[in-house]
């Protein structure tokens, strides 16, 4: 319980994941998170009113608001930063954890999280969701994965979970906005505006603690051998057994090193 928890991200999955450490007693969580609520995020992100779009509230105050009801712990500490991780104050935070949620959906955060596991020694509990559509809008697959990285497991990079020429563009800008569905024209996704992934959210969410809980507990297998895979078509959860990375992977190098995080985001 005095394990120190941070959250990256408070969306659809990172609003459910803070949630639960606040049931479960965890006395000492850091939210980070530079985004605000729109209206578009009424459906997936949890606690968020429409009072909060009004006010273009933070979803780091609307998560730590609604820790502060929710909390079972005695004394319970919640700093909230209304800033991104690739910020100085947003390292800073991250480096402040025992633990790490990735619940960031684009490369560049996640590529910098993926570092720190290694070279910091705080292991990172990913996960995120992805849908395909046809040119009608019908469903092609919709998968979730959830994985931990730490030293002695593979790194986003080899569990193919991230690319790292994904990373590169997002550091230069040449990323595109992210969603969860991919192959929409335009006009589908100004029709399909309210794409509810509420429920693949609280799957990923909870399947992210359990990893957690098997993590600060040492019992793994309360959350899982290995990484997981869900595939809606054919409906089936695939889970491997963890192992190391590959032997070229200048991640998995650099654990222990303590680099400077920050000449990332150069």
């Amino acid at each position: 319980m005095r394990t120190t928890v941070g959250v990256i991200g408070l969306g659809s999955v990172g609003s459910l994941v803070a949630e639960a450490l606040s049931r479960m007693g965890i006395q000492h969580v850091i939210l980070v998170d530079h985004d605000r609520i729109e209206e578009r995020n009424l459906d997936r992100t949890l606690h968020a009113e429409p009072n909060d779009v009004d006010l273009a509230s933070a979803k780091v105050e609307i998560a730590a608001r609604a820790m502060t009801a929710s909390h079972t712990a005695a004394d319970v500490e919640v700093f909230a930063l209304d800033q991104s991780l690739l910020s100085p104050d947003g390292i800073a935070a991250a480096l402040d954890c025992d633990v790490l949620f990735s619940c960031v959906d684009r490369p560049m955060p996640r590529g910098v999280l993926n570092t720190i596991a290694y070279s910091h020694l705080i292991p990172v509990v990913d996960g995120g969701i992805l849908a395909r559509v046809n040119s009608l809008g019908l469903p092609l697959h919709i998968d979730w994965r959830i994985h931990s990285v730490s030293p002695g497991r593979r790194c986003l990079y080899c569990l193919g979970a991230l690319l790292r020429s994904d990373v590169s563009l997002d550091r230069e800008g040449k990323l595109d906005d992210p969603d969860y569905l991919r192959g929409l024209t335009e006009a589908q996704r100004e029709k399909y505006g309210r794409r509810n992934v509420f429920p693949f959210s609280m799957s990923v969410a909870g399947h992210e603690v359990l990893q957690f809980v098997g993590l600060v507990t040492a019992m793994p297998r309360v959350g899982g051998i290995g990484p997981q895979h869900y595939a809606a078509y054919p409906g089936r959860m695939d889970v491997v057994a963890s192992e190391p990375c590959d032997d070229d992977c200048e991640v998995n190098a650099a654990t222990a090193t303590a680099i400077a995080v920050s000449e990332l985001l150069i």
